[in-house]
């Protein structure tokens, strides 16, 4: 895709935001838009899905973890990299599914140790974010999970 497909998409990505009512079909369509512009590492959509994880619907902030941390790289030191690990510690949405996937975004783009996932591994109340961040300080130790 060129650069102005992909601000199309990301102009449509953007109206969907601001309407809160999609029905299912309408945030299917967003979210294979949201993965295409991640998968083109599209750069003005980094921004974008960084905004969105403040966003104060998880749906929309577990998508933005998911395009930012499986396809854009960030340091890993930097500010991406602590709003993150400040939702693994924090965000009380989606029934932990946001802490999952903060802590599986830091198990693939954090170094040892990541003391964000110990201290999910140790503290988190729900035992899927602690298995989940289990696996992650695995990973980014380099033991494989059996």
């Amino acid at each position: 895709m060129d650069t102005e497909e992909l601000q199309k998409l990301l102009d449509a990505v953007k109206a969907a935001w601001h309407y809160s009512h999609e029905d299912s079909v309408d945030r299917l369509k967003t979210w294979q838009n949201m993965h295409a512009l991640a998968e083109a590492r599209f750069p003005p959509a980094l921004d974008f899905f960084v905004t969105c994880l403040a966003d104060s619907r998880w749906g929309w902030r577990i998508d933005a973890l998911r395009c930012i941390g499986f396809h854009y790289q960030f340091p890993v030191d930097g500010a991406i990299a602590d709003k993150i690990r400040q939702m693994l510690l924090t965000d009380v949405g989606g029934f932990g599914e946001v802490r999952m996937t903060a802590a599986s975004v830091l198990g693939r783009r954090s170094t040892w140790p990541d003391l964000a996932l110990e201290t999910a591994l140790k503290t988190d109340p729900d035992e899927d974010v602690r298995r989940v961040a289990f696996a992650a300080l695995l990973t980014i130790g380099g033991i494989p999970y059996k």
